[in-house]
């Protein structure tokens, strides 16, 4: 018999494992520092902060602030007073802002509206880096005697760029859309095929030193550069957000190392390392924003299946008969749940026993409430096969009436939210 890990300890651990992967992309971005004016150039722990208050529950919030705060500051041991007090302040308040982009879009985007969401990430990241990096280019450069609008856009890219990037890649590997989804051996070569062209043409291009004389060789060259983002967004639709991610990461460490060998298109001779190592970060944001749009075109256009209206792949249609009880799925569970859906779930009485017993009488007022206030949605726990806790959405719940018999249908999809 297998043995389940409490509850607890399957969050602490999930809650530890944030902490690690937020300190190693501390260490990765300080690989590209700039010691001149002790900042990273690329902020990659904003991005890992913003995924992972965008997955946790709301009430680990607080353990998880404390954490990336102290992370945040610990990674300026050794410098002067004055750099550390800076730096306290960075983190300080980087942390909290990465909270609130989260926070934005968790509370105030549309159900089911994916490009809503998209849109309110990308506003929340712009306005609170840009108050970010208002704040401590101010301090930066009033107590170091710096130039402070040089200092601002650095350190604005960097935020701006860490979490575009970071949180694009983060969320595609966690996948919660289309876990259930296993893509066939075709598109599985296919994808395969277009991850390899992806690597061998972005190292065909940036490890290339060109002359910097405007002529028919570099125009080509520099058009060139924009194919390994088609290629990219080609993997992202043919294995969907995993294929994406993966594409980016490798586009990226290829990208970021040519650059810093100081070979590529963004290393202009009229430029400094910073500049070029920024231009290059831009070009690597723009392509992990067109990967998000791709991924939520994909979301949005086959959620539903234009023959029969049902939800295709990440939604399951059920028929509740109020006076009975009895409850019947017009497609299979397996499309919303994968292969761990619990047995027995064709009544009302044998539902409850799975849903979670905070949520237990939510679900039941829901369906049983008045007519009129039908057409809600409710967020509720099930228990799977395996005995964890899956986050659902049960939506647009209408009465249908047939003579005297009275039918309620709804819809079940996975949330992207874990509660």
């Amino acid at each position: 018999m297998k043995t389940q890990l409490p509850f607890w300890m399957k969050q602490t651990g999930l809650i530890l494992l944030w902490g690690i992967v937020f300190y190693l992309a501390g260490l990765v971005s300080f690989t590209l520092d700039d010691s001149a004016n002790s900042f990273a150039i690329i902020w990659f722990p904003s991005g890992v902060a913003v995924a992972a208050f965008l997955t946790i529950r709301w009430r680990d919030y607080p353990i998880l602030l404390i954490l990336f705060s102290l992370i945040s500051v610990l990674f300026y041991p050794g410098i002067h007073n004055k750099y550390y007090l800076i730096m306290l302040l960075y983190g300080m308040l980087s942390i909290p802002s990465t909270l609130a982009i989260a926070w934005v879009v968790r509370r105030f985007a549309h159900l089911n509206d994916d490009l809503h969401a998209m849109l309110l990430w990308i506003g929340a990241t712009l306005l609170l880096s840009l108050i970010d990096a208002l704040i401590i280019s101010s301090v930066f450069s009033y107590v170091n005697q710096t130039h402070f609008l040089r200092l601002f856009w650095y350190l604005l890219i960097a935020n701006v760029s860490g979490i575009f990037f970071a949180t694009t890649v983060i969320m595609g590997l966690i996948n919660q859309h289309e876990y259930h989804r296993r893509p066939g051996y075709v598109r599985l070569f296919i994808g395969g095929f277009l991850w390899g062209a992806v690597c061998l043409v972005a190292w065909s291009i940036f490890s290339e030193n060109v002359p910097w004389q405007l002529n028919q060789y570099t125009r080509v060259y520099f058009l060139l550069s924009c194919l390994p983002i088609v290629l990219t967004m080609m993997l992202s639709i043919t294995l969907g957000n995993r294929g994406g991610s993966s594409a980016l990461f490798a586009l990226a460490a290829i990208v970021i190392y040519y650059t810093d060998q100081r070979s590529g298109p963004f290393f202009v001779s009229d430029l400094n390392y910073q500049d070029s190592l920024i231009l290059a970060w831009c070009y690597l944001s723009a392509a992990a924003l067109l990967v998000v749009f791709i991924r939520v075109m994909r979301h949005s256009t086959t959620r539903f299946d234009p023959d029969t209206g049902r939800i295709a792949g990440n939604g399951a249609i059920y028929r509740l008969q109020p006076e009975t009880g009895w409850v019947t799925w017009d497609n299979k569970l397996s499309a919303l749940l994968g292969s761990q859906v619990p047995s027995s779930l064709n009544s009302v009485a044998s539902i409850l026993q799975h849903v979670h017993p905070d949520d237990r009488y939510k679900l039941y007022q829901h369906w049983f409430s008045p007519a009129e206030e039908n057409g809600t949605h409710m967020v509720f726990r099930l228990r799977d096969a395996k005995g964890e806790w899956r986050t659902l959405i049960d939506s647009g719940l209408v009465t249908v009436s047939f003579g005297t018999d009275t039918v309620l249908v709804g819809n079940w999809q996975i949330s992207v939210y874990s509660e």
